[in-house]
């Protein structure tokens, strides 16, 4: 089975990024981050050299920084659903859009990939060339999870492909990072 990453299409849809780093969340390893959150303002991001960008912005979901999935707050129970693990959920504001945004941090994480041996030179190369080694008794029901070592990104299986493709949640773009047979 294929493992995908998790990251904004941003070929097609404009994508969510927050108006100061400082206070919006640009990385993320899964830790908590829900004491003492206050919403903090996202903006859409707009190419500066692009004079007229015509990317849609009736997505779903974004993902521009690989740690963070931001998704509408209607598909916030089929997350839960997929990751089978905890997830909470930190508002966002997002003036320049009508529904509400939130933050899906997924919290625990698991030991998924199969890194033995591997220094990070190699494991960026895998990483890059879409051969990464997964292991799928460790995935077992989850569809979208962290790694316990590279926890500052998402991954995901086929059925979570599949469901977001079903639930038409737009916005997201997954590509091939390994497998786990």
């Amino acid at each position: 089975m294929n493992i995908y990453s998790v990251g904004s299409d941003y070929e097609n849809y404009r994508f969510l990024l927050p108006v100061d780093d400082e206070c919006g969340v640009v990385d993320t390893d899964g830790s908590s981050l829900i004491q003492g959150w206050q919403s903090v303002d996202y903006f859409l991001f707009k190419d500066p050299r692009r004079k007229n960008d015509k990317r849609r912005i009736d997505f779903i979901a974004s993902c521009y920084h690989p740690g963070v999935l931001i998704i509408d707050g209607n598909y916030r129970n089929l997350i839960v659903e997929l990751a089978k693990v905890k997830v909470e959920f930190l508002e966002i504001s997002t003036p320049e859009l009508p529904r509400k945004f939130y933050i899906a941090n997924i919290i625990e994480s698991i030991h998924a990939i199969d890194d033995e041996g591997l220094s990070s030179e190699q494991f960026m190369s895998l990483f890059r060339a879409g051969e990464m080694k997964f292991n799928s008794e460790i995935i077992n029901d989850k569809k979208i999870f962290r790694d316990k070592k590279y926890n500052n990104l998402y991954f995901c299986t086929p059925q979570f492909v599949d469901e977001i493709s079903r639930a038409n949640i737009t916005g997201l773009k997954f590509n091939v990072k390994g497998t786990a047979p």
